[in-house]
């Protein structure tokens, strides 16, 4: 069996439909949490950290089963954020108060755009 660790970022949204079941397979299972499941690598041993309740699940490569106990998806969700929105721009966030630089694609900085789609999410 090959093993891809390697070349697999540290933290993507994987397609269920296409490639989840590919890259489970080479992956068993560790541990579970409410919303994750610990997996290492059969190959390389290369622990993630997997969503279990997406339709488009956060994998990330953790360096130690120690660190799944308090594991905080929100920074990956916001790089996440940060790719999906085009970057960061040169305009200021319209908060008030905010110093920070809004996303291309909003008015928003990083944080107050992430928290306003939590808010609104369903």
């Amino acid at each position: 069996m090959n093993c891809t660790c390697a070349h697999k970022p540290d933290y993507f949204e994987s397609h269920p439909d296409e490639e989840f079941s590919e890259i489970l397979q080479s992956l068993t299972f560790i541990e579970k949490s409410a919303d994750y499941d610990l997996y290492k690598c059969n190959v390389c041993l290369q622990l993630y950290s997997i969503e279990k309740w997406s339709r488009a699940p956060l994998i990330v490569k953790i360096d130690s089963a120690n660190l799944f106990s308090i594991f905080d998806e929100t920074p990956f969700r916001k790089l996440i954020f940060i790719d999906d929105n085009g970057g960061i721009s040169d305009n200021k966030c319209i908060q008030a108060n905010c110093n920070e630089y809004a996303l291309k694609d909003m008015v928003f900085c990083v944080e107050h755009a992430y928290e306003w789609q939590n808010l609104t999410s369903p």
